[in-house]
C-alpha cells in the first residue's frame, strides 16, 4: 500500500481498514488506478511548470512589446468601420497625441481640426469602399509648433483598421530643402556631374539643365550618351592626364577648362570644377563636377588677347613716344619709341613719377602744381591740345618735344595719355628755313628797292625814244621808213609795258605803289585798249570784239592807267596763247 498514491492509499484505508490488506481481484484494478493518480499529478505538476513559464513569456513579451512600441516612431489607431478608436498607442515624443481627442470611445469625427477629421473620414470611406489602403497627409498647429504628419489606413478585417501616423515633419523639411536645392542647380547655369572612376560608364547623376548642350539627364546617366565622347578628342588625353596627376597627387579639388561638343555640332568651352571623394584607404571612389559654359567668356578673353596684341603691335611700333601715368603721376606704360627717344627701359620707369623722369629742373613745380588740378578734374590748360615744351633725356640733355595730351577716367581714378615727338631735327629745319627765308627777303628788299628807286631812271630815256619815234613817224618819210619806225614803236611800247610791270610789281614788294584815283571813260579805255590790238589779232586770223554790259556807266573812279595796264596784259597773253 505504501508505494501507491496518497490519495489512493487515504480512500483504501478508508475501505479495507488499516490492515490495508488488498485482494487479488483489487490489485490490478487499483495498480491502475494508482498510475492514472500518478500520472495526473505529473501533468498537473507539467501544467503548473507551464504557466509558471508561461506567465514569465509572458511578462517578457509584455516588456518587450512595450519597449518596441516607446521606441516606435509611429503612432497607430484601431478604428472600428463607423470610425471609432478601438485603441491608440502615441509615440511618447508625440506628446500633442497629433491633435487626436483622448480616449478609446472617441471618434475621428472629434478631431478638433475639421480640416484633419474632413480627411480621415474621406480616407475611412474610401477604404471601406474600395478595401484598399489609402495615405493622407496633414499639418497640425499647436501655439508655434507645426508638425506635418502621415496617416496610412490599413484593412487588417471586416471589423477594424489600423491607422499608422508618422510624425513627417524633418522629411517635409529635407523634402523642401532638396527641391529648392533642385530649382537653384536646374536654374542654375552650372551643370553638376557625379561619376565614378571608370569613364567608360554612364555618370552617376547629371542635373537637367545639361539640356543648354543639347543633351537630356537620362541619356547621360543610361549611357546612350557617354560624357567622354563629348568631350573634344584633342582635350579629352589632356585633361584626363592632368587629372589624374591631381589624384595620384592627392589634390582633391581641381578645376580645368575643355572643349565639348554640343548636340548641334557646335563647340563650346566649360570650367570644369571637380571634387574627388575617397574611401577609407584614400583611394579615389567617386567625382563630383560643376560644369559651367565659359564660351562666352573665351570670347571676351579671346577679344581682349586680340586687342591687347594689336595694341601692343600698334604702340610698340610707333614712331612717337606713347607715356601713360596714373592719378598719383607714376608711369604705368612706355613704349619702345619712350625707350629710344628717352633712353629708360620700361622697367626702368616703371612707378617713378613722370616728371621727375622727363621734365627739367625749372619746370618741375608748374607742372606738379598742374597734375595736382588734373588729379581732382581731369581737366588742364594742356589736356586735348598739342604744345611744344622741353623734355630731359637720361643722360641730362635737353630737347624739345611735341606734347600731346590726353585724359581718360579708369573707375574712380584719371590716367594721363601723353604722345611725345623728338622735334629736334625739325626744329633745326625750321631755324634754316627761317634763316633763308630771312636772306631771300632781305635780297628781295634789296631788289624792289633798287628797281623801285631806278624806275624814273629806266623809263626816261625809253619815254623819249617813244617820243621822238612818234614825232618822225608824223614826218613825210618813205614806206620802208615808216614801216621801219612802227617796229621801234611797237617794240618800245612792248618794252615799256614789260618794264612798267617789273617796276609795279617791284614797287608792290617795296610797298612803294601809288594809286591815281580820278574819273575817267572806261568804255573808251577798253575801245582804245582793244583797237591797240585789232592789226596783230587780224594778223593772227583772230577776230576781237567788245561787249559792254548796259550797266556799266560811262564813267567810273580809279586809276585809268593801271586798269589799262591789266588789259594790256590780259588781251596781250590772250593773243599771245591763241592759235
Amino acid at each position: 500500500m505504501d508505494t501507491f498514491h496518497s490519495l489512493l492509499r487515504r480512500q483504501m484505508r478508508r475501505h479495507l481498514g488499516e490492515s490495508g490488506q488488498i485482494p487479488d481481484s483489487l490489485r490490478a484494478f487499483l495498480d491502475d488506478v494508482n498510475s492514472a493518480y500518478l500520472q495526473s499529478d505529473a501533468d498537473r505538476r507539467m501544467l503548473e511548470r507551464a504557466m509558471e513559464i508561461s506567465s514569465a513569456e509572458l511578462l517578457n513579451a509584455n516588456r518587450e512589446l512595450t519597449a518596441i512600441l516607446r521606441s516606435f516612431p509611429d503612432s497607430f489607431l484601431r478604428l472600428a468601420p463607423d470610425g471609432s478608436i478601438l485603441d491608440y498607442h502615441w509615440n511618447p515624443s508625440e506628446a500633442s497625441e497629433s491633435g487626436f481627442p483622448h480616449g478609446t470611445g472617441k471618434s475621428i469625427r472629434d478631431i478638433p481640426d475639421a480640416s484633419v477629421a474632413d480627411l480621415f473620414n474621406r480616407a475611412l470611406t474610401a477604404l471601406l469602399r474600395t478595401g484598399a489602403r489609402q495615405t493622407l497627409e496633414y499639418t497640425f498647429e499647436n501655439g508655434n509648433r507645426r508638425d506635418d504628419y502621415e496617416a496610412i489606413f490599413i484593412p487588417v478585417s471586416d471589423e477594424q483598421i489600423l491607422v499608422l501616423i508618422r510624425n513627417i515633419t524633418e522629411r517635409k523639411r529635407l523634402e523642401r530643402a532638396a527641391f529648392l536645392a533642385k530649382m537653384i542647380i536646374e536654374n542654375s547655369p552650372a551643370v553638376v556631374l557625379i561619376w565614378g572612376e571608370d569613364t567608360e560608364h554612364p555618370l552617376e547623376y547629371v542635373s537637367e539643365n545639361v539640356s543648354q548642350f543639347g543633351y537630356t539627364a537620362e541619356e547621360l546617366m543610361t549611357g546612350t550618351v557617354l560624357y567622354r565622347n563629348i568631350v573634344h578628342p584633342q582635350d579629352f588625353e589632356v585633361v584626363t592626364a592632368e587629372a589624374q596627376k591631381m589624384v595620384d597627387s592627392h589634390i582633391d579639388a581641381y578645376t580645368f577648362e575643355y572643349r565639348i561638343i554640343a548636340r548641334d555640332g557646335s563647340l563650346r568651352w566649360v570650367e570644369d570644377s571637380t571634387f574627388v571623394k575617397r574611401d577609407s584607404t584614400g583611394e579615389p571612389v567617386k567625382y563630383e563636377g560643376l560644369l559651367h559654359d565659359i564660351t562666352h567668356r573665351k570670347k571676351i578673353e579671346e577679344e581682349l588677347r586680340f586687342n591687347h596684341e594689336r595694341f601692343t603691335l600698334i604702340t610698340q611700333s610707333a614712331q612717337d613716344a606713347i607715356i601713360c601715368a596714373d592719378a598719383t603721376g607714376e608711369i604705368t606704360f612706355w613704349n619702345a619709341a619712350a625707350e629710344r627717344i628717352f633712353g629708360y627701359t620700361a622697367d626702368e620707369v616703371a612707378g617713378r613719377g613722370v616728371h621727375s623722369v622727363l621734365a627739367p629742373e625749372n619746370v618741375r613745380e608748374v607742372a606738379e602744381q598742374a597734375m595736382a588740378h588734373w588729379r581732382l578734374t581731369g581737366e588742364g590748360t594742356s589736356i586735348g591740345t598739342t604744345v611744344e615744351t622741353i623734355a630731359r633725356h637720361k643722360d641730362g640733355h635737353e630737347f624739345p618735344v611735341e606734347l600731346s595730351l590726353s585724359s581718360a577716367k579708369q573707375g574712380d581714378h584719371w590716367q594721363a595719355i601723353g604722345v611725345l615727338r623728338d622735334i629736334s631735327a625739325r626744329r633745326l629745319e625750321e631755324e634754316r628755313k627761317a634763316r633763308l627765308m630771312a636772306e631771300l627777303e632781305s635780297a628781295s628788299r634789296a631788289k624792289s628797292q633798287f628797281l623801285a628807286n631806278m624806275s624814273h631812271e629806266i623809263r626816261t630815256p625809253l619815254n623819249g625814244i617813244l617820243g621822238m619815234t612818234d614825232l618822225l613817224i608824223n614826218s613825210p618819210m618813205s614806206e620802208n621808213q615808216r614801216e621801219y619806225l612802227e617796229v621801234i614803236q611797237e617794240s618800245g611800247d612792248a618794252l615799256l609795258s614789260v618794264i612798267n610791270s617789273i617796276l609795279d610789281f617791284a614797287k608792290i614788294e617795296a610797298g612803294k605803289m601809288d594809286l591815281d584815283f580820278g574819273p575817267f571813260d572806261i568804255k573808251a579805255l577798253l575801245q582804245n585798249t582793244l583797237r591797240t590790238f585789232n592789226e596783230k589779232a587780224h594778223s593772227q586770223g583772230v577776230q576781237l570784239n567788245l561787249n559792254l554790259d548796259a550797266r556799266i556807266p560811262d564813267e567810273v573812279v580809279g586809276d585809268e592807267a593801271k586798269l589799262r595796264q591789266v588789259f594790256l596784259n590780259l588781251i596781250g597773253n590772250a593773243l599771245k596763247f591763241t592759235r
